[in-house]
């Protein structure tokens, strides 16, 4: 049986793909910093991802991203906004699910849905 990790003092790095030599953030930063595009309805749509690969290797590597949909933008899908990061330590294809769903509600408004 595994122990449960605690993830609650987990760092959560980000790189935003834009940058040529990205700097990393904490979670914490990713929602001050975020540039998700603003709801006039408070509404907001995410898609999210994480993977692990190369586990039982010295490779194993996780990470995490998320993109947000612009509605009715005349485009099917028009992505508004992405991030993505990496998860250090504890690893797991959950885990890095987790993380995923994580940084978009903070990257999310206060109030939105």
């Amino acid at each position: 049986m595994v122990p449960a990790a605690d993830l609650s003092h987990t760092s959560f790095d980000t790189v935003d793909k834009i940058l040529p030599t990205p700097p990393l953030f904490t979670a914490g930063d990713v929602a001050a910093s975020s540039s998700v595009v603003l709801s006039p309805d408070s509404q907001y749509t995410f898609y999210t991802d994480g993977s692990l690969i190369n586990l039982g290797t010295s490779d194993v590597s996780m990470e995490w991203g998320w993109v947000q949909i612009v509605k009715d933008s005349g485009f099917l899908n028009s992505i508004a906004t992405y991030k993505q990061g990496i998860i250090h330590d504890w690893p797991s294809s959950s885990r890095a699910e987790a993380a995923a769903i994580y940084a978009a509600l903070s990257a999310s408004p206060a109030n939105s849905v």
